[in-house]
């Protein structure tokens, strides 16, 4: 499967822990911004054992996962409610609500988006939820405006973490991914599995 594209980015809060025998249960999720990309980073353990002078053990087991995640916008409420920002709500005449990023830990939540593809000149769609993670924005930059227009679109950082393998009931993971024939089937899949309602 070629991949063309990607859409929609979606959290929700972990409300119920996975286990070997349950998946997890998210509050009630959103799509907080349209997609512009997401860099997946699978780290490895690749650890090798040394024994009469060759390799006699080699683990290359998964030991978490990250994604760098660019998007058109960021509500100062969704920073609130996924990431580490506090709110003060402003009072009296021309009282502004402020929010102020913070010390504040991130809530673990689940992050999903849909991947856009072919195969053989036919089209395919994916869903992609990494299951449990905690969200940081990253660096900001602001510039001034040139002769041509250049956007500044914020990127999170989706750091995921190890959680029972349910689907097994043994082992552990830290992602799911899923095939549709329809972009509909694939968005769908990603709402039911963060407890989004239309």
């Amino acid at each position: 499967m070629a991949f063309t594209g990607m859409k929609y980015i979606a959290v929700a809060k972990l409300a119920t822990e996975p286990t070997h025998a349950a998946a997890p249960v998210y509050e009630a999720g959103k799509i907080v911004a349209k997609a512009i990309q997401a860099n997946v980073t699978v780290n490895r353990n690749n650890a090798v054992l040394r024994a009469d002078d060759s390799d006699a053990e080699f683990d290359d087991t998964i030991s978490g996962i990250s994604a760098e995640i660019g998007m058109d916008h960021l509500d100062n409420e969704d920073r609130v409610t996924f990431m580490d920002y506090v709110k003060k709500v402003g009072t009296g005449q021309n009282a502004v609500t402020e929010y102020m990023d913070s010390d504040t830990p991130s809530p673990y939540v689940g992050v999903g988006y849909v991947r856009v593809g072919q195969k053989e000149n036919v089209p395919l769609y994916e869903g992609n939820l990494i299951v449990k993670a905690k969200l940081s924005e990253g660096n900001e930059q602001a510039q001034t405006k040139g002769e041509t227009t250049t956007f500044q679109t914020p990127t999170v950082t989706a750091r995921g973490m190890q959680v029972p393998n349910w689907i097994k009931g043994s082992g552990s993971g830290f992602r799911l991914k899923a095939k549709f024939d329809t972009e509909e089937a694939a968005l769908a899949w990603v709402k039911s599995k963060l407890n989004i309602t239309p």
